[in-house]
Protein backbone atom coordinates (compact mmCIF):
# COMPACT_ATOMS: atom_id res chain seq x y z
CA UNK A 1 0.00 0.00 0.00
CA UNK A 2 1.17 3.35 -1.17
CA UNK A 3 0.55 6.07 1.71
CA UNK A 4 0.64 9.53 1.48
CA UNK A 5 1.21 11.60 4.77
CA UNK A 6 -0.07 15.20 4.51
CA UNK A 7 0.86 18.09 6.93
CA UNK A 8 0.91 21.79 6.40
CA UNK A 9 3.55 22.22 8.95
CA UNK A 10 7.41 21.72 8.01
CA UNK A 11 8.81 18.58 8.78
CA UNK A 12 12.34 17.18 10.19
CA UNK A 13 14.61 18.64 10.04
CA UNK A 14 12.94 21.82 10.40
CA UNK A 15 10.61 21.07 12.57
CA UNK A 16 10.92 18.86 15.51
CA UNK A 17 7.10 18.10 17.69
CA UNK A 18 4.85 15.49 18.37
CA UNK A 19 3.36 15.07 15.14
CA UNK A 20 6.27 14.97 12.99
CA UNK A 21 7.61 12.13 15.17
CA UNK A 22 4.02 10.63 15.13
CA UNK A 23 4.42 11.18 11.11
CA UNK A 24 8.11 9.15 11.30
CA UNK A 25 7.24 6.42 13.54
CA UNK A 26 4.44 5.42 11.60
CA UNK A 27 6.97 5.50 8.10
CA UNK A 28 9.67 3.36 9.56
CA UNK A 29 7.02 0.73 10.86
CA UNK A 30 5.18 0.93 7.61
CA UNK A 31 8.06 0.52 5.44
CA UNK A 32 9.07 -2.47 8.07
CA UNK A 33 5.94 -4.33 7.40
CA UNK A 34 6.37 -3.96 3.22
CA UNK A 35 4.33 -0.55 2.83
CA UNK A 36 5.43 2.81 0.91
CA UNK A 37 5.08 5.95 2.72
CA UNK A 38 5.56 9.27 1.25
CA UNK A 39 5.29 12.47 3.23
CA UNK A 40 4.39 15.92 1.75
CA UNK A 41 5.04 18.87 4.03
CA UNK A 42 5.40 22.76 4.11
CA UNK A 43 8.57 24.44 4.53
CA UNK A 44 9.91 27.02 6.94
CA UNK A 45 11.48 29.78 4.22
CA UNK A 46 13.31 31.32 7.35
CA UNK A 47 16.14 29.42 7.51
CA UNK A 48 19.44 27.72 5.72
CA UNK A 49 16.93 25.45 4.29
CA UNK A 50 14.56 26.75 3.17
CA UNK A 51 16.58 28.91 1.09
CA UNK A 52 18.27 25.45 -0.32
CA UNK A 53 15.02 24.45 -1.26
CA UNK A 54 13.58 27.71 -2.66
CA UNK A 55 16.51 27.13 -5.03
CA UNK A 56 16.15 23.71 -6.00
CA UNK A 57 12.06 24.47 -6.53
CA UNK A 58 13.41 27.22 -9.25
CA UNK A 59 15.40 23.69 -11.04
CA UNK A 60 13.28 22.76 -13.86
CA UNK A 61 13.69 19.13 -12.21
CA UNK A 62 11.63 19.63 -9.16
CA UNK A 63 9.08 22.31 -9.92
CA UNK A 64 6.63 23.85 -7.09
CA UNK A 65 7.89 20.64 -5.12
CA UNK A 66 11.15 19.83 -3.81
CA UNK A 67 12.06 16.40 -3.05
CA UNK A 68 14.58 14.31 -0.76
CA UNK A 69 14.69 11.37 1.25
CA UNK A 70 14.68 11.20 4.87
CA UNK A 71 14.43 7.95 6.98
CA UNK A 72 14.38 5.75 4.03
CA UNK A 73 11.01 7.31 2.50
CA UNK A 74 10.59 10.22 0.30
CA UNK A 75 9.78 13.63 1.04
CA UNK A 76 7.98 16.32 -0.63
CA UNK A 77 8.30 19.86 0.26
CA UNK A 78 6.41 23.06 -0.79
CA UNK A 79 5.42 26.28 0.53
CA UNK A 80 1.69 25.54 0.45
CA UNK A 81 0.65 21.69 1.02
CA UNK A 82 -3.10 21.78 0.19
CA UNK A 83 -2.10 23.86 -3.46
CA UNK A 84 0.23 20.27 -4.31
CA UNK A 85 -2.13 17.74 -2.91
CA UNK A 86 -2.71 16.11 -6.55
CA UNK A 87 1.17 16.62 -7.26
CA UNK A 88 1.98 14.57 -4.43
CA UNK A 89 -0.51 11.80 -4.86
CA UNK A 90 0.45 11.70 -8.81
CA UNK A 91 3.96 11.51 -7.72
CA UNK A 92 3.62 9.12 -5.09
CA UNK A 93 1.22 7.31 -6.32
CA UNK A 94 -0.70 7.17 -3.00
CA UNK A 95 -3.75 4.30 -2.70
CA UNK A 96 -4.86 6.58 0.79
CA UNK A 97 -3.61 9.98 2.33
CA UNK A 98 -3.31 10.71 6.20
CA UNK A 99 -3.52 14.50 7.18
CA UNK A 100 -1.61 15.01 10.20
CA UNK A 101 -1.41 18.21 10.89
CA UNK A 102 -1.92 22.10 10.11
CA UNK A 103 -4.31 22.97 8.37
CA UNK A 104 -5.97 19.52 8.69
CA UNK A 105 -9.38 20.55 7.18
CA UNK A 106 -8.71 22.25 4.00
CA UNK A 107 -6.11 18.92 3.17
CA UNK A 108 -9.20 16.85 3.75
CA UNK A 109 -11.00 18.43 1.76
CA UNK A 110 -8.59 18.73 -0.78
CA UNK A 111 -8.38 15.07 -0.99
CA UNK A 112 -11.59 13.68 -0.76
CA UNK A 113 -12.37 16.18 -4.07
CA UNK A 114 -9.97 13.87 -5.61
CA UNK A 115 -11.59 11.15 -4.32
CA UNK A 116 -8.84 9.66 -2.09
CA UNK A 117 -9.70 7.53 0.67
CA UNK A 118 -8.55 10.08 3.57
CA UNK A 119 -7.91 9.62 7.71
CA UNK A 120 -7.87 12.60 9.38
CA UNK A 121 -5.26 12.11 12.02
CA UNK A 122 -6.21 14.48 15.13
CA UNK A 123 -3.52 14.91 17.37
CA UNK A 124 -4.83 18.21 19.02
CA UNK A 125 -8.05 19.73 19.68
CA UNK A 126 -7.81 22.76 16.83
CA UNK A 127 -10.72 21.25 15.57
CA UNK A 128 -12.52 22.02 18.60
CA UNK A 129 -14.62 24.88 16.40
CA UNK A 130 -17.35 24.05 14.02
CA UNK A 131 -15.44 26.19 11.34
CA UNK A 132 -12.19 25.09 12.01
CA UNK A 133 -13.01 20.88 12.50
CA UNK A 134 -13.19 18.18 10.06
CA UNK A 135 -16.73 16.52 9.40
CA UNK A 136 -17.46 13.26 9.08
CA UNK A 137 -17.54 11.85 4.81
CA UNK A 138 -18.25 8.03 3.31
CA UNK A 139 -14.48 8.15 2.35
CA UNK A 140 -12.89 9.67 5.45
CA UNK A 141 -11.94 8.02 8.58
CA UNK A 142 -11.07 9.79 11.96
CA UNK A 143 -8.13 9.04 14.24
CA UNK A 144 -7.65 10.61 17.18
CA UNK A 145 -4.43 10.35 19.67
CA UNK A 146 -6.56 10.02 22.74
CA UNK A 147 -9.54 10.11 24.64
CA UNK A 148 -10.06 12.98 25.35
CA UNK A 149 -9.25 14.36 21.73
CA UNK A 150 -11.96 11.65 20.78
CA UNK A 151 -14.61 12.99 22.86
CA UNK A 152 -13.98 16.74 21.89
CA UNK A 153 -14.34 15.41 18.12
CA UNK A 154 -17.64 13.53 19.26
CA UNK A 155 -18.83 16.07 21.21
CA UNK A 156 -18.67 18.85 18.07
CA UNK A 157 -19.43 16.39 14.84
CA UNK A 158 -21.41 13.37 16.60
CA UNK A 159 -18.53 10.98 15.65
CA UNK A 160 -16.07 9.29 17.96
CA UNK A 161 -13.02 8.73 16.08
CA UNK A 162 -10.75 5.40 16.51
CA UNK A 163 -8.04 6.27 19.46
CA UNK A 164 -4.44 5.52 18.60
CA UNK A 165 -2.30 7.28 20.85
CA UNK A 166 1.50 7.72 18.99
CA UNK A 167 3.77 5.72 18.35
CA UNK A 168 6.71 5.68 21.11
CA UNK A 169 9.67 3.60 20.30
CA UNK A 170 11.17 2.27 23.85
CA UNK A 171 14.43 2.09 22.23
CA UNK A 172 14.84 5.53 21.11
CA UNK A 173 13.98 6.47 24.73
CA UNK A 174 15.26 4.57 27.61
CA UNK A 175 18.88 5.45 29.25
CA UNK A 176 20.46 5.54 31.83
CA UNK A 177 19.60 8.47 33.97
CA UNK A 178 22.60 10.15 35.69
CA UNK A 179 21.58 13.93 36.36
CA UNK A 180 19.18 15.36 38.60
CA UNK A 181 17.95 18.33 36.51
CA UNK A 182 13.85 19.52 36.28
CA UNK A 183 13.49 18.87 32.12
CA UNK A 184 10.90 20.99 30.24
CA UNK A 185 10.64 20.24 26.90
CA UNK A 186 9.28 23.00 24.06
CA UNK A 187 9.39 26.27 26.40
CA UNK A 188 6.66 27.75 24.67
CA UNK A 189 4.11 30.33 25.88
CA UNK A 190 1.18 27.65 25.57
CA UNK A 191 3.45 24.58 27.07
CA UNK A 192 3.49 26.14 30.40
CA UNK A 193 6.07 28.52 29.87
CA UNK A 194 5.17 30.85 32.79
CA UNK A 195 4.69 27.76 35.74
CA UNK A 196 8.30 26.59 34.51
CA UNK A 197 9.82 29.76 35.04
CA UNK A 198 8.13 30.54 38.33
CA UNK A 199 9.59 27.69 39.51
CA UNK A 200 13.35 28.10 38.48
CA UNK A 201 13.01 31.02 40.37
CA UNK A 202 11.57 29.62 43.66
CA UNK A 203 14.00 26.56 43.12
CA UNK A 204 17.70 28.46 42.73
CA UNK A 205 19.35 25.56 43.60
CA UNK A 206 17.72 23.33 41.27
CA UNK A 207 18.73 22.55 38.16
CA UNK A 208 16.34 23.06 35.22
CA UNK A 209 16.84 21.94 31.72
CA UNK A 210 14.86 23.60 28.76
CA UNK A 211 14.66 21.78 25.04
CA UNK A 212 13.78 23.86 22.19
CA UNK A 213 10.96 22.24 19.85
CA UNK A 214 9.06 24.75 17.72
CA UNK A 215 7.31 27.37 17.16
CA UNK A 216 9.00 30.53 18.94
CA UNK A 217 9.74 33.95 17.58
CA UNK A 218 13.25 35.11 17.52
CA UNK A 219 12.06 38.10 20.34
CA UNK A 220 10.19 35.39 22.32
CA UNK A 221 13.06 33.02 22.68
CA UNK A 222 15.70 35.64 23.51
CA UNK A 223 13.47 36.78 26.03
CA UNK A 224 13.45 33.47 27.27
CA UNK A 225 17.02 33.39 27.39
CA UNK A 226 17.65 36.18 29.06
CA UNK A 227 15.90 35.40 31.98
CA UNK A 228 17.26 32.25 32.00
CA UNK A 229 20.76 33.95 32.36
CA UNK A 230 18.88 35.86 35.46
CA UNK A 231 17.59 33.04 37.16
CA UNK A 232 21.15 31.23 36.67
CA UNK A 233 19.77 27.90 37.47
CA UNK A 234 18.48 26.82 33.60
CA UNK A 235 20.28 25.19 30.94
CA UNK A 236 18.86 25.91 27.38
CA UNK A 237 19.57 23.54 24.64
CA UNK A 238 17.99 21.84 21.28
CA UNK A 239 16.40 21.39 19.16
CA UNK A 240 17.75 17.18 19.94
CA UNK A 241 17.02 14.51 17.36
CA UNK A 242 18.49 12.40 20.24
CA UNK A 243 16.29 12.96 22.98
CA UNK A 244 18.12 10.27 24.95
CA UNK A 245 20.72 13.32 26.01
CA UNK A 246 17.67 15.27 27.76
CA UNK A 247 16.42 12.36 29.44
CA UNK A 248 19.88 11.26 30.45
CA UNK A 249 20.43 14.07 32.82
CA UNK A 250 16.93 14.33 34.02
CA UNK A 251 14.77 13.70 37.22
CA UNK A 252 11.67 14.59 36.95
CA UNK A 253 9.73 15.95 33.77
CA UNK A 254 7.19 19.43 33.46
CA UNK A 255 4.43 19.47 31.43
CA UNK A 256 2.55 22.19 32.56
CA UNK A 257 0.37 22.74 29.21
CA UNK A 258 -2.88 23.76 30.32
CA UNK A 259 -2.42 25.56 33.29
CA UNK A 260 -4.17 29.10 34.40
CA UNK A 261 -1.17 29.71 37.14
CA UNK A 262 -0.22 33.24 36.92
CA UNK A 263 -3.33 34.67 34.98
CA UNK A 264 -1.59 33.53 31.55
CA UNK A 265 -2.99 29.81 31.21
CA UNK A 266 -3.08 27.68 28.03
CA UNK A 267 -6.10 28.19 25.44
CA UNK A 268 -5.39 24.66 24.05
CA UNK A 269 -4.75 21.71 26.71
CA UNK A 270 -2.26 19.17 25.87
CA UNK A 271 -4.09 16.21 23.80
CA UNK A 272 -1.55 13.32 24.69
CA UNK A 273 2.10 13.89 25.83
CA UNK A 274 4.06 12.54 24.31
CA UNK A 275 7.08 13.78 26.07
CA UNK A 276 5.44 12.13 28.84
CA UNK A 277 5.61 8.85 27.41
CA UNK A 278 9.28 9.15 26.08
CA UNK A 279 10.42 10.02 29.58
CA UNK A 280 8.49 7.21 31.55
CA UNK A 281 9.91 4.76 29.74
CA UNK A 282 13.54 5.50 31.74
CA UNK A 283 11.50 5.82 34.68
CA UNK A 284 11.21 10.10 34.83
CA UNK A 285 8.14 11.05 37.15
CA UNK A 286 6.14 13.45 35.35
CA UNK A 287 4.49 17.21 37.00
CA UNK A 288 1.87 17.56 35.17
CA UNK A 289 -1.81 19.87 34.72
CA UNK A 290 -4.66 17.28 35.28
CA UNK A 291 -6.33 18.57 31.95
CA UNK A 292 -6.62 17.05 28.34
CA UNK A 293 -4.96 13.95 27.29
CA UNK A 294 -2.06 14.30 30.63
CA UNK A 295 -4.04 11.79 32.67
CA UNK A 296 -4.11 9.56 30.05
CA UNK A 297 0.10 9.79 29.46
CA UNK A 298 0.97 10.30 33.23
CA UNK A 299 -1.27 7.72 34.58
CA UNK A 300 0.04 6.89 38.17
CA UNK A 301 3.75 7.73 37.09
CA UNK A 302 3.93 11.48 37.84
CA UNK A 303 2.15 13.89 40.18
CA UNK A 304 -1.28 15.48 38.76
CA UNK A 305 -1.79 19.15 39.15
CA UNK A 306 -5.00 21.07 38.69
CA UNK A 307 -5.03 23.60 35.83
CA UNK A 308 -6.18 26.55 38.04
CA UNK A 309 -4.35 25.66 41.30
CA UNK A 310 -1.73 28.15 42.94
CA UNK A 311 1.63 28.24 41.96
CA UNK A 312 2.47 27.01 44.92
CA UNK A 313 1.02 23.55 44.65
CA UNK A 314 3.15 22.91 41.75
CA UNK A 315 6.30 24.49 44.01
CA UNK A 316 5.04 22.02 46.93
CA UNK A 317 4.76 18.65 43.96
CA UNK A 318 8.08 19.85 42.74
CA UNK A 319 9.74 19.98 46.19
CA UNK A 320 8.37 17.27 47.38
CA UNK A 321 8.94 14.64 44.26
CA UNK A 322 12.45 16.13 44.49
CA UNK A 323 13.65 15.97 47.75
CA UNK A 324 11.25 13.26 49.05
CA UNK A 325 13.70 9.55 48.20
CA UNK A 326 10.26 7.45 49.25
CA UNK A 327 7.92 8.85 47.23
CA UNK A 328 9.93 9.81 44.33
CA UNK A 329 11.17 6.16 44.19
CA UNK A 330 7.56 4.86 44.56
CA UNK A 331 6.75 7.29 41.57
CA UNK A 332 9.76 6.18 39.36
CA UNK A 333 8.42 2.30 39.57
CA UNK A 334 4.81 3.93 38.68
CA UNK A 335 6.08 5.39 35.73
CA UNK A 336 8.25 2.42 34.68
CA UNK A 337 4.80 0.39 35.08
CA UNK A 338 2.73 2.55 32.81
CA UNK A 339 5.32 2.53 29.80
CA UNK A 340 4.86 -1.27 29.60
CA UNK A 341 1.76 -1.35 29.41
CA UNK A 342 0.13 -2.86 26.06
CA UNK A 343 -2.09 0.19 25.40
CA UNK A 344 1.22 1.97 23.67
CA UNK A 345 2.98 -0.78 22.06
CA UNK A 346 4.25 -0.33 18.64
CA UNK A 347 3.10 -3.29 17.14
CA UNK A 348 -0.46 -3.09 18.67
CA UNK A 349 -1.04 0.47 17.68
CA UNK A 350 0.33 -0.12 14.29
CA UNK A 351 -2.19 -3.10 13.27
CA UNK A 352 -4.67 -0.80 14.70
CA UNK A 353 -3.79 1.70 11.97
CA UNK A 354 -3.21 -0.43 9.10
CA UNK A 355 -6.66 -2.07 9.78
CA UNK A 356 -8.54 1.13 9.58
CA UNK A 357 -6.25 1.78 6.14
CA UNK A 358 -7.22 -1.54 4.77
CA UNK A 359 -10.76 -1.39 5.41
CA UNK A 360 -11.22 2.32 4.09
CA UNK A 361 -9.33 1.68 1.02
CA UNK A 362 -11.56 -1.68 0.62
CA UNK A 363 -14.98 0.44 1.05
CA UNK A 364 -13.70 2.98 -1.21
CA UNK A 365 -12.40 0.44 -4.20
Amino acid sequence: MNILFVTTHSYFPQRVGGSETSTHELCLQLIKNGHTPTVLTGLDPDSWYGFINRIKMKLPLYGKLSKSRFGGYDVFRCWDSVLNIADAIKLSDADIAVVQAGRQKDCVNALLKLNIPTVCYLHDTSFESNKDGVKPHKNLAVIANSNYTAGVYCKGFGLMPYVIPPLVRPENYITKRTGESVLFINPHPIKGLAVALKLAELNPTMPFDFVWCWGLDRKTREAIEDRAKELGNISISGPLRDMKKAYANAKILLSPTGTDVTGKHSITAEAWGLVVTEAQFSGIPVIATNKGGLPESVGHGGVLIDYDAAISEWDRALKTLYYDDKIYEEKVREALRHSLRSEIRVEVLYEKFIEICNKLTAKSA
